[in-house]
């Protein structure tokens, strides 16, 4: 009794919630725009595609409810599948579970709001007694929850392409994707029609936005509609166009209609009759119901084989999906809200077993309690350290347990002192005791080589050669102190190459001082503006060259940013380039380090391009007005060019070399400022 009452309470909330969230127009079905993107880009499927439309409707027309196969409440397996790029997307089990329960309270007419229907359609409302649920079973008979996650940037599209990431068959369950957008923000989703994907099992299912999903949302309701061949209640056409009065969407009792969008006009007339404004199929802020002939047509469309509907109910798939059968424990599974900390903090554990556990055995070592029976409990550690945190579940017959080791590291109150000069030439190993590495490809991640390096023997590289695109990597600091200096500068070399001119491939350099609670992005160098970019294009396997590394000077850090647990992180967002490297990076004190202690990082001298043909560019800043010499040497060692000596002003200097008299070869451009001297070869062609 108490989690029904809980039940009603949230769905009031949730409901006050999706009203204001209607109010501010979310985007809404995209069946039509989803329609027609897909058969421009199959036409010839059209063709098939309407004659199943024919064939299916002149079966739902000639059905008769006397001989139907499907029993009095339809049990449907289901799976979502959450395609997201660890956003907010990435909605929780607990929010999927949310969703469920509401798109059974609608498909089983058993939602409270029912008592709203206006008095003109009380005698018509429908209950298709369809209830949907949570596989057991994957397709491949292993135990599973019905919920799977995937990280790729298909989320922020939204259409049929995240079908191929991942899809579970179609005639033993339904599919429901998960993304950030639908149809690059065009829609709130899509379901099609069983006659458009007769043929297509590929791309069968419902694709919905992670802002209109959970409980409370009917966006799910009403694309299950459309997926149990409903049509919207004006039809297929335009809604709020005046010709839709003449169109009807093969459903009896409801009215003909022009569409209502985010109205609650319960009286509202717009076709001779008042519109039943409150109908799932509809796109009014109110919607709570089908009618009696909507149930019926859902009905027809699962004793139907068109999509292979009739083979989702049959008890042998039920069976085989395990949603008829006792909770199957399975797996013992959690997670952190957070897993690498400053001492002090509370982590928030959530436990993801499944199925049907119901006794948990916590053991946080470094943590405080030590151990608990809670099913999500706040733990807090405040000792430095790398612990383990064990799980042990029951059902009170069966019991599964899972320990991860090195699970949460909490990092000392005070980081490692400044300078930091980090060349990787002690390393021998990613993750070590300076450095945290993630990724979403579990077979690709930073790591560190001895095949190539900016200088020593080492370097650390991502081989993103074999990356797919939309894979996020990060290779992350420990703590620094950098209380007590005046300012702080970071410096690093890193080598890049695309292997397509479209490559989109970012890295970003973060930085936090809040133990990792914000990340605030301070460099973001990308292949499309060629920032990121040293070297030509590679089709093959990417490895540098002495002459393809460029430097990074990063200086525009907030004095707010000089606390004792100081952390930065390389993040990259895979574009289908090739592989990325970094070495030598640095973090000082731009005001007490001299120009050769910092690797040159604020002068970011420059000469280019390289080889040259008829002019030679030369580029470096300064940090205070100074006095330059520059001047040119062959590789013989004589002079061949006086460039300049005179004062140069704060910021970034370029000049422009006029190059067409010389001599094919090897040339060494020379600065000297400070009493320090900077060379950089190029190549005559």
């Amino acid at each position: 009794m108490l989690k029904n009452l809980i039940l009603v309470f949230a769905f009031i909330a949730s409901f006050s919630i999706q009203s204001n969230a209607q109010e501010e127009n979310d985007p809404q079905c995209g069946l039509n725009e989803a329609q027609e993107r897909y058969f421009e880009a199959y036409p010839e499927r059209e063709f098939d595609a309407r004659i199943a439309e024919k064939q299916l409707e002149a079966f739902t027309q000639q059905y008769s409810f006397a001989n139907k196969m499907t029993p009095d409440t339809v049990i449907i397996p289901i799976v979502f599948h959450v395609i997201h790029y660890y956003g907010t997307e990435n909605v929780s089990d607990e929010h999927i579970q949310g969703a469920l329960d509401q798109l059974n309270l609608d498909m089983m007419a058993n939602n409270t709001d029912l008592d709203n229907v206006a008095d003109d359609f009380v005698d018509i409302i429908g209950n298709p007694q369809i209830e949907f649920r949570l596989a057991q079973y994957d397709p491949d008979g292993n135990c599973t929850n019905g919920i799977t996650r995937h990280a790729s940037q298909e989320t922020f599209i939204g259409d049929d392409a995240v079908k191929d990431i991942v899809q579970w068959p179609r005639d033993s369950y339904l599919n429901v994707w998960i993304t950030k957008v639908v149809l690059e923000g065009a829609a709130g989703g899509y379901g099609y029609f069983p006659w458009m994907v007769a043929n297509d099992p590929g791309n069968d299912g419902i694709v919905v936005r992670a802002a209109q999903f959970g409980f409370g949302e009917r966006s799910l309701t009403h694309e299950v509609g459309h997926w149990l061949n409903l049509h919207h209640t004006w039809g297929d056409g335009l809604i709020g166009e005046s010709t839709n009065c003449g169109i009807d969407d093969s459903v009896a009792d409801t009215p003909n209609t022009i569409g209502n969008s985010s109205s609650c006009n319960t009286s509202i007339i717009n076709c001779g009759s008042v519109d039943n404004i409150q109908n799932y199929m509809d796109y009014s802020s109110c919607e709570l119901m089908f009618t009696v002939g909507q149930s019926n047509r859902m009905i027809v469309a699962l004793n139907s084989g068109t999509a292979q509907r009739n083979q989702l109910w049959t008890n042998a798939n039920l069976i085989a999906t395990g949603v008829i059968l006792d909770p199957v424990l399975c797996a013992a599974d959690f997670d952190a809200d957070e897993k690498r900390i400053c001492s002090g903090t509370e982590v928030q554990f959530t436990n993801g077993s499944y199925n049907g556990d119901t006794e948990w055995t916590w053991t946080f070592e470094g943590g405080e309690p030590a151990t608990s029976s809670e099913e999500n409990p706040l733990v807090i550690y405040n000792t430095p350290g790398v612990y383990p945190v064990s799980l042990s579940i029951s059902n009170g017959v069966d019991d599964i347990s899972e320990v991860k080791e090195s699970f949460i590291h909490v990092l000392e109150d005070i980081g490692t002192a400044t300078p930091i000069v980090e060349g990787f030439e002690s390393a021998s190993t990613l993750p070590n005791d300076d450095w945290t590495i993630f990724s979403t490809d579990e077979d690709r991640y930073w790591e560190v080589t001895d095949a190539v390096s900016n200088s020593g023997s080492k370097s650390v590289v991502l081989k993103n050669y074999y990356q797919n695109d939309g894979n996020l990597d990060e290779l992350e600091s420990n703590s620094i102190d950098l209380s007590g200096l005046e300012e702080v500068a970071i410096s690093f070399k890193y080598a890049f190459a695309k292997r397509h001119n479209a490559d989109t491939d970012v890295l970003k350099l973060r930085v936090t001082r809040t133990c990792g609670n914000n990340w605030i992005v301070k460099e973001s160098l990308k292949a499309t503006d060629g920032t990121l970019v040293t070297a030509p294009n590679h089709s093959g396997y990417f490895t540098p060259e002495s002459t393809e590394w460029n430097e990074a000077y990063v200086d525009n850090i907030s004095s707010l940013y000089l606390v004792e647990n100081f952390r930065f992180k390389f993040e990259f967002n895979s574009g289908d380039g090739n592989n990325i490297y970094l070495d030598d990076i640095n973090i000082f004190d731009p005001t007490t380090v001299g120009i050769n202690e910092v690797n040159k990082a604020a002068l970011k001298y420059k000469v280019f391009p390289n080889p040259i043909e008829n002019t030679l560019n030369i580029s470096f800043n300064l940090l205070h007005n100074t006095d330059v010499v520059g001047d040119v040497y062959d590789i013989s060692g004589r002079k061949v060019m006086n460039l300049f000596d005179r004062s140069f002003q704060i910021g970034v200097n370029e000049m422009q070399i006029n190059t067409a008299d010389w001599n094919s070869g090897m040339y060494f451009v020379r600065i000297q400022l400070e009493g320090e001297t900077f060379i950089e070869k190029v190549i005559k062609k």
